[in-house]
């Protein structure tokens, strides 16, 4: 029997949505769309973060599901979103530029999962995002919002050349998230 959502206009369009996004490689990574078989990863990611207290709202499959159709929705209605990080085949976590409700700019941001942190991915793959950004988004800054605790993020935001925007973290109004700021070469940032 066939579901009835293979039978969907929209089902069948899918293969078409999926090749509009682009594919990037760098060294060891892909950052491909995501599907639906991401989605555990994005469960698992969340639990994490949440246990951590470094996301507010995760925790829930329900809240995962809520980032998850987020992170693949802004292709469609912005022209740029969300990543998955491939590494050796494995999906790793996710990488995206992107504008969340709420957000007055665009957002540079990476989830990955624990058993891989520490290994560069964040890193690799955000510097593989940003200059997409900038070449083919048109982008001329963006920001990565980190919680004060999560100085592995703030390291990979230093290494993208980002610096700490202190009108921007004023204006969020959130007294436990640092904005890092990531500017276009030509805009007088080093990068």
């Amino acid at each position: 029997m066939t579901n009835a959502h293979e039978t969907a206009p929209a089902h069948h369009a899918t293969p078409q949505l999926l090749a509009a996004i682009p594919v990037l490689t760098t060294e060891r990574l892909i950052l491909r769309a995501p599907t639906l078989h991401d989605f555990p990863l994005m469960v698992a990611i969340n639990d994490e973060l949440q246990a951590r207290s470094l996301r507010d709202g995760a925790g829930t499959r329900e809240g995962a599901w809520d980032d998850f159709i987020q992170m693949t929705a802004t292709w469609v209605l912005r022209g740029h979103g969300w990543w998955t990080i491939e590494f050796e085949g494995a999906a790793v976590g996710f990488i995206g530029v992107g504008f969340e409700p709420g957000d007055i700019e665009p957002e540079l941001g990476y989830l990955l999962s624990s058993e891989t942190r520490g290994q560069g991915f964040a890193t690799e793959a955000a510097l593989a995002a940003r200059d997409w950004a900038w070449a083919s988004a048109g982008l001329d800054s963006m920001v990565s919002y980190i919680m004060e605790t999560n100085t592995a993020s703030q390291s990979v935001a230093r290494k993208l050349g980002a610096v700490r925007d202190p009108e921007a973290e004023a204006a969020i109004d959130e007294d436990k998230v640092q904005v890092w700021r990531h500017l276009r070469p030509q805009s007088g940032a080093a990068q």
